[in-house]
């Protein structure tokens, strides 16, 4: 990122309002603010990291995606994840973004919804858990690693040409021993 998008913070107020804030921190100045719900709890905003002109917030049912404009205004860009399958979940947890610029939406079914980085739908990654809700997300340099209900936590890793594949599930991994040790007493 520039030094200029380093001056600029967004965030989130809470009840009745709901609203994103998109400050000038070293001017302590709101250029903008936009309603995000009228209900549903918005859970998280953030800035793309590859290009700070774009900013998501994500939460229950909610999915804003803003392009920030020359006149410091956020202009919803997209409103909900267009394209996505009916029987994917509209219940996002978390989301995060990749080194390579795309989006990764996370739901309460554990799929991990790919998004490019203009918040275009691109489909629900292959190597999603689907069997727990995904509740945190955070990139590292060679993939990602996600925390979910129960305690359950996984790590994927970062391919060529932004695929990614699952290399560490602790639970599985302790299952798998636990078969094996039982299998050898038999």
């Amino acid at each position: 990122s520039t030094e200029d998008e380093k001056k600029y913070l967004i965030a989130l107020t809470g009840e009745p309002d709901y609203t994103l804030m998109y400050w000038r921190w070293d001017q302590r100045k709101i250029h903008d603010q936009q309603k995000v719900s009228n209900g549903p709890i918005p859970t998280k905003c953030s800035f793309s990291t590859k290009d700070g002109k774009y900013v998501v917030v994500t939460g229950n049912d909610i999915f804003k995606f803003y392009m920030i404009e020359e006149n410091h205004t956020l202009n919803a860009f997209h409103t909900q994840i267009n394209g996505k399958e009916e029987e994917v979940s509209s219940n996002y947890l978390c989301h995060a973004w990749t080194k390579h610029g795309s989006l990764l939406v996370c739901n309460d079914q554990g799929e991990i919804l790919n998004l490019d980085e203009k918040g275009t739908y691109l489909g629900v990654l292959e190597c999603s858990p689907r069997y727990w809700g995904i509740e945190s997300i955070t990139t590292t340099s060679k993939g990602f690693v996600l925390g979910g209900t129960n305690g359950k936590i996984s790590v994927l890793a970062d391919r060529e040409g932004a695929t990614y594949e699952l290399v560490s599930e602790p639970e599985k991994e302790n299952q798998r021993k636990e078969d094996e040790i039982d299998f050898q007493t038999d």
